[in-house]
Parts: structure tokens; C-alpha cells; sequence
């Protein structure tokens, strides 16, 4: 009985990390800017939960991002209610965006 027990345990964990939806990140986002105006703060990490970590993309990836994240909660169901976090900074440095360190 102690062996089914662990079956049905870890079938279901399967199952759920199947059904939660995928962190976000910033991989494959152009990240390519000339001066900071060209640069915005996202959310990176989970979408189900609440978090602060954040990035830095191109400004013109902003609307991908907002949909591709949009999709990704409509897997989570019940979303909780979140504080608010504090202010993300960024910079254009050499080219690329990029949060500024002690974020």
C-alpha cells in the first residue's frame, strides 16, 4: 500500500509542474538600446505567484511581453493579491538593457 501511496504522490506533483506555467524570463527579448529612454523594467520569474525580481528589455518587446505574460497566467487560476514592488532601475549600457545592481 505504501508504494501505491507514492505513485498516486508523485503522479500528482507530475501533473501539477506540468500544469503550471512557465516562469518568465527575458531570454529571447532584444535587450539592444542606444541611451536608458530606450529600455523598460519587466517582472522575471514565476507568473503564478508574487515577486519583485526584475530585468531590463527593449522598449519595442514591451507589448510581446505584456501578452506573452497576460497568456501565461490565464494557467494559473486564482491569482493572489500582491504588494506592490518597489522600482526596478535600468540603464542602456554599452548597447544592451540592463537592471542597475542593488535592485
Amino acid at each position: 500500500m505504501k508504494q501505491i501511496s507514492l505513485c498516486v504522490l508523485c503522479a500528482g506533483a507530475l501533473l501539477w509542474a506540468a500544469c503550471t506555467p512557465a516562469p518568465m524570463t527575458t531570454a529571447g527579448y532584444s535587450k539592444t538600446c542606444t541611451a536608458k529612454e530606450d529600455c523598460a523594467a519587466v517582472y522575471v520569474g514565476p507568473v503564478c505567484g508574487c515577486g519583485c525580481d526584475g530585468d531590463a528589455i527593449a522598449k519595442t518587446e514591451i507589448d510581446r511581453y505584456q501578452k506573452e505574460y497576460s497568456a501565461r497566467q490565464k494557467g494559473c487560476g486564482q491569482l493572489p493579491l500582491c504588494a506592490p514592488c518597489p522600482t526596478t532601475r535600468y540603464e542602456c549600457k554599452a548597447g544592451v538593457c540592463a537592471i542597475l545592481s542593488g535592485n
